[in-house]
Protein backbone atom coordinates (compact mmCIF):
# COMPACT_ATOMS: atom_id res chain seq x y z
CA UNK A 1 0.00 0.00 0.00
CA UNK A 2 1.02 3.61 -0.36
CA UNK A 3 -0.25 6.81 1.18
CA UNK A 4 0.63 10.30 -0.02
CA UNK A 5 -0.53 13.69 1.22
CA UNK A 6 0.13 17.11 -0.30
CA UNK A 7 2.99 17.61 -2.74
CA UNK A 8 6.38 15.97 -3.02
CA UNK A 9 9.10 18.09 -1.42
CA UNK A 10 10.98 20.18 -3.95
CA UNK A 11 8.42 19.69 -6.73
CA UNK A 12 5.34 21.50 -7.91
CA UNK A 13 2.75 20.47 -10.43
CA UNK A 14 0.24 22.70 -12.20
CA UNK A 15 -3.15 21.00 -12.11
CA UNK A 16 -3.43 20.98 -15.89
CA UNK A 17 -0.08 19.17 -16.16
CA UNK A 18 -0.66 16.63 -13.38
CA UNK A 19 -1.76 13.04 -13.86
CA UNK A 20 -5.02 11.34 -13.00
CA UNK A 21 -4.54 11.79 -9.25
CA UNK A 22 -5.30 15.49 -9.89
CA UNK A 23 -8.80 14.59 -11.13
CA UNK A 24 -9.75 15.03 -7.48
CA UNK A 25 -8.70 18.67 -7.75
CA UNK A 26 -10.12 19.26 -11.20
CA UNK A 27 -13.47 17.63 -10.33
CA UNK A 28 -13.43 18.89 -6.70
CA UNK A 29 -14.44 15.48 -5.41
CA UNK A 30 -12.97 12.11 -4.52
CA UNK A 31 -11.88 9.92 -7.43
CA UNK A 32 -11.36 6.18 -7.65
CA UNK A 33 -9.18 4.49 -10.23
CA UNK A 34 -9.52 0.75 -9.71
CA UNK A 35 -7.68 -0.01 -12.95
CA UNK A 36 -4.91 2.56 -12.98
CA UNK A 37 -3.12 1.17 -16.03
CA UNK A 38 -6.21 1.53 -18.23
CA UNK A 39 -6.39 5.33 -17.96
CA UNK A 40 -4.85 7.01 -20.97
CA UNK A 41 -4.25 10.40 -19.27
CA UNK A 42 -2.04 9.02 -16.52
CA UNK A 43 1.38 10.70 -16.51
CA UNK A 44 3.45 7.90 -15.02
CA UNK A 45 5.06 7.61 -11.61
CA UNK A 46 8.16 9.20 -10.09
CA UNK A 47 11.41 7.24 -10.20
CA UNK A 48 11.47 4.62 -7.45
CA UNK A 49 7.71 4.75 -6.88
CA UNK A 50 6.00 1.43 -6.22
CA UNK A 51 3.88 0.06 -9.09
CA UNK A 52 0.32 1.34 -8.87
CA UNK A 53 -2.64 -0.94 -9.49
CA UNK A 54 -5.51 1.08 -8.05
CA UNK A 55 -5.85 4.36 -6.17
CA UNK A 56 -8.27 6.53 -4.23
CA UNK A 57 -7.65 10.29 -3.97
CA UNK A 58 -9.71 12.70 -1.86
CA UNK A 59 -9.47 16.51 -1.73
CA UNK A 60 -9.31 18.36 1.59
CA UNK A 61 -11.42 21.51 1.75
CA UNK A 62 -11.12 24.59 3.93
CA UNK A 63 -13.49 27.52 3.31
CA UNK A 64 -14.51 25.95 0.00
CA UNK A 65 -10.87 25.81 -1.18
CA UNK A 66 -8.82 22.68 -1.75
CA UNK A 67 -5.78 22.92 0.52
CA UNK A 68 -4.40 19.40 0.01
CA UNK A 69 -5.18 15.95 -1.35
CA UNK A 70 -4.74 12.56 0.26
CA UNK A 71 -4.14 9.52 -1.88
CA UNK A 72 -4.09 5.84 -0.93
CA UNK A 73 -3.35 2.99 -3.26
CA UNK A 74 -3.01 -0.71 -4.00
CA UNK A 75 -5.84 -2.04 -1.87
CA UNK A 76 -6.12 -5.79 -2.61
CA UNK A 77 -9.70 -5.29 -3.82
CA UNK A 78 -11.52 -2.41 -5.49
CA UNK A 79 -12.08 0.85 -3.63
CA UNK A 80 -15.70 1.68 -2.81
CA UNK A 81 -17.81 4.59 -1.60
CA UNK A 82 -17.24 3.33 1.96
CA UNK A 83 -13.51 3.75 1.45
CA UNK A 84 -14.13 7.31 0.27
CA UNK A 85 -15.94 8.07 3.52
CA UNK A 86 -13.17 6.56 5.65
CA UNK A 87 -10.28 8.21 3.78
CA UNK A 88 -12.08 11.57 3.67
CA UNK A 89 -12.56 11.44 7.45
CA UNK A 90 -8.91 10.53 8.00
CA UNK A 91 -7.72 13.26 5.60
CA UNK A 92 -9.81 15.93 7.32
CA UNK A 93 -8.60 14.80 10.74
CA UNK A 94 -4.96 14.82 9.63
CA UNK A 95 -5.28 18.35 8.20
CA UNK A 96 -7.03 19.58 11.37
CA UNK A 97 -4.16 18.27 13.47
CA UNK A 98 -1.65 19.94 11.13
CA UNK A 99 -3.55 23.24 11.40
CA UNK A 100 -3.59 23.03 15.20
CA UNK A 101 0.13 22.31 15.24
CA UNK A 102 0.82 25.31 13.00
CA UNK A 103 -1.32 27.53 15.24
CA UNK A 104 0.51 26.34 18.35
CA UNK A 105 3.87 26.99 16.72
CA UNK A 106 2.76 30.47 15.61
CA UNK A 107 1.57 31.34 19.12
CA UNK A 108 4.83 30.10 20.60
CA UNK A 109 6.82 32.07 18.02
CA UNK A 110 4.91 35.28 18.74
CA UNK A 111 5.23 34.81 22.50
CA UNK A 112 9.04 34.69 22.28
CA UNK A 113 9.72 37.22 19.51
CA UNK A 114 9.64 40.99 19.30
CA UNK A 115 7.06 41.97 16.69
CA UNK A 116 8.94 44.97 15.34
CA UNK A 117 12.44 43.53 14.94
CA UNK A 118 11.63 39.77 14.82
CA UNK A 119 14.45 39.18 17.31
CA UNK A 120 13.80 37.26 20.51
CA UNK A 121 11.98 39.28 23.17
CA UNK A 122 12.88 39.90 26.80
CA UNK A 123 10.79 37.00 28.11
CA UNK A 124 12.76 34.55 25.98
CA UNK A 125 16.11 36.11 26.88
CA UNK A 126 15.32 35.88 30.58
CA UNK A 127 14.49 32.17 30.21
CA UNK A 128 17.69 31.56 28.27
CA UNK A 129 19.70 33.48 30.86
CA UNK A 130 18.50 31.06 33.53
CA UNK A 131 18.99 27.99 31.34
CA UNK A 132 22.55 28.98 30.45
CA UNK A 133 23.50 29.84 34.04
CA UNK A 134 25.51 26.63 34.47
CA UNK A 135 29.25 25.91 34.83
CA UNK A 136 29.42 24.04 31.52
CA UNK A 137 28.56 27.26 29.65
CA UNK A 138 31.62 29.08 31.01
CA UNK A 139 33.01 31.40 29.93
CA UNK A 140 29.61 33.03 29.40
CA UNK A 141 29.73 36.45 27.74
CA UNK A 142 26.93 39.00 27.54
CA UNK A 143 26.72 42.03 25.28
CA UNK A 144 24.22 44.79 25.98
CA UNK A 145 23.52 47.36 23.27
CA UNK A 146 21.79 50.72 23.37
CA UNK A 147 20.66 52.61 20.28
CA UNK A 148 21.86 56.15 20.85
CA UNK A 149 19.47 59.05 20.29
CA UNK A 150 16.27 57.08 19.61
CA UNK A 151 14.04 59.51 21.52
CA UNK A 152 15.60 62.48 19.75
CA UNK A 153 15.17 60.69 16.42
CA UNK A 154 11.49 60.03 17.19
CA UNK A 155 10.93 63.65 18.22
CA UNK A 156 12.75 65.03 15.18
CA UNK A 157 11.61 62.70 12.37
CA UNK A 158 8.66 60.75 13.78
CA UNK A 159 8.22 57.32 15.35
CA UNK A 160 8.09 55.55 12.00
CA UNK A 161 11.70 56.61 11.38
CA UNK A 162 12.63 55.46 14.87
CA UNK A 163 11.07 52.07 14.08
CA UNK A 164 13.10 51.89 10.87
CA UNK A 165 16.24 52.56 12.89
CA UNK A 166 15.36 49.79 15.38
CA UNK A 167 14.77 47.32 12.53
CA UNK A 168 18.04 48.34 10.87
CA UNK A 169 19.85 47.81 14.17
CA UNK A 170 18.29 44.36 14.52
CA UNK A 171 19.49 43.45 11.02
CA UNK A 172 23.02 44.54 11.92
CA UNK A 173 22.95 42.40 15.06
CA UNK A 174 21.69 39.37 13.13
CA UNK A 175 24.37 39.83 10.50
CA UNK A 176 27.13 40.24 13.08
CA UNK A 177 26.31 37.34 15.41
CA UNK A 178 27.37 33.74 15.12
CA UNK A 179 24.83 30.96 14.71
CA UNK A 180 25.16 29.89 18.34
CA UNK A 181 24.68 33.41 19.74
CA UNK A 182 21.26 34.37 21.13
CA UNK A 183 20.23 37.94 20.34
CA UNK A 184 17.08 39.79 21.27
CA UNK A 185 15.44 43.10 22.01
CA UNK A 186 15.58 43.74 25.73
CA UNK A 187 13.08 46.60 25.48
CA UNK A 188 12.79 50.10 24.03
CA UNK A 189 16.15 50.95 22.51
CA UNK A 190 18.14 48.16 24.20
CA UNK A 191 19.31 44.81 22.83
CA UNK A 192 21.07 41.87 24.49
CA UNK A 193 23.27 39.14 23.04
CA UNK A 194 23.96 35.99 25.07
CA UNK A 195 27.17 34.20 24.09
CA UNK A 196 27.58 30.86 25.90
CA UNK A 197 31.04 29.24 25.95
CA UNK A 198 32.56 32.44 24.58
CA UNK A 199 35.71 34.17 25.77
CA UNK A 200 36.03 37.92 26.16
CA UNK A 201 38.23 38.00 23.07
CA UNK A 202 35.64 36.25 20.91
CA UNK A 203 32.83 38.41 22.31
CA UNK A 204 34.90 41.51 21.55
CA UNK A 205 35.12 40.33 17.94
CA UNK A 206 31.32 40.23 17.81
CA UNK A 207 31.23 43.81 19.13
CA UNK A 208 33.76 44.83 16.50
CA UNK A 209 31.67 43.30 13.70
CA UNK A 210 28.57 45.12 14.95
CA UNK A 211 30.42 48.43 14.86
CA UNK A 212 31.84 47.74 11.40
CA UNK A 213 28.47 46.67 9.98
CA UNK A 214 26.90 49.94 11.18
CA UNK A 215 29.24 52.16 9.19
CA UNK A 216 27.47 52.21 5.84
CA UNK A 217 23.87 52.06 7.07
CA UNK A 218 21.77 55.20 7.43
CA UNK A 219 18.11 55.87 8.20
CA UNK A 220 16.80 59.32 7.25
CA UNK A 221 20.43 60.24 6.52
CA UNK A 222 21.34 59.32 10.10
CA UNK A 223 23.98 56.67 10.82
CA UNK A 224 23.32 53.95 13.37
CA UNK A 225 25.02 54.90 16.63
CA UNK A 226 25.31 52.16 19.25
CA UNK A 227 26.74 51.95 22.74
CA UNK A 228 27.96 48.41 23.49
CA UNK A 229 28.72 46.97 26.91
CA UNK A 230 30.48 43.64 27.48
CA UNK A 231 30.87 41.47 30.56
CA UNK A 232 32.01 37.87 31.03
CA UNK A 233 31.12 35.23 33.60
CA UNK A 234 34.34 33.30 34.11
CA UNK A 235 33.70 31.46 37.40
CA UNK A 236 30.86 29.59 39.07
CA UNK A 237 30.57 32.03 41.97
CA UNK A 238 29.31 34.90 39.79
CA UNK A 239 25.66 34.62 38.75
CA UNK A 240 24.63 35.34 35.17
CA UNK A 241 22.28 38.11 36.36
CA UNK A 242 25.27 39.89 37.91
CA UNK A 243 27.16 39.65 34.61
CA UNK A 244 24.14 41.12 32.82
CA UNK A 245 24.22 44.09 35.18
CA UNK A 246 27.95 44.51 34.57
CA UNK A 247 27.32 44.52 30.81
CA UNK A 248 24.63 47.17 31.29
CA UNK A 249 26.94 49.31 33.43
CA UNK A 250 29.65 49.04 30.78
CA UNK A 251 27.13 50.00 28.11
CA UNK A 252 26.10 53.15 29.98
CA UNK A 253 29.72 54.18 30.35
CA UNK A 254 30.10 53.89 26.58
CA UNK A 255 26.80 55.68 26.06
CA UNK A 256 27.84 58.68 28.13
CA UNK A 257 31.02 58.97 26.12
CA UNK A 258 29.18 58.92 22.79
CA UNK A 259 25.86 60.68 23.53
CA UNK A 260 27.13 64.27 23.16
CA UNK A 261 28.65 63.74 19.74
CA UNK A 262 25.57 61.84 18.51
CA UNK A 263 23.20 64.57 19.69
CA UNK A 264 25.20 67.13 17.79
CA UNK A 265 25.08 64.98 14.66
CA UNK A 266 21.26 64.78 14.81
CA UNK A 267 20.79 68.52 15.38
CA UNK A 268 23.25 69.43 12.62
CA UNK A 269 21.45 67.24 10.03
Amino acid sequence: DYCQMGEVQGTHYFVEDAGIWADAVRDRQAVIHNDYASHSHRKGLPKGHAPLVRELVVPIFRQNKIVAVLGVGNKPVDYTAKDVQFVSYFADLAWTIAEQKQTEEKIRYLSFHDRLTDLYNRAYLEEELQRLDTPRQLPFSIIMIDLNGLKLLNDTYGHHVGDEMLMATADVIRKSCRQEDISGRWGGDEFVILLPQTTRSDASNVCRRIKENCRDIKVADMPISLALGLAVREDEETEASVVLQEAEDDMYRQKLAESKSHRSAVLDT
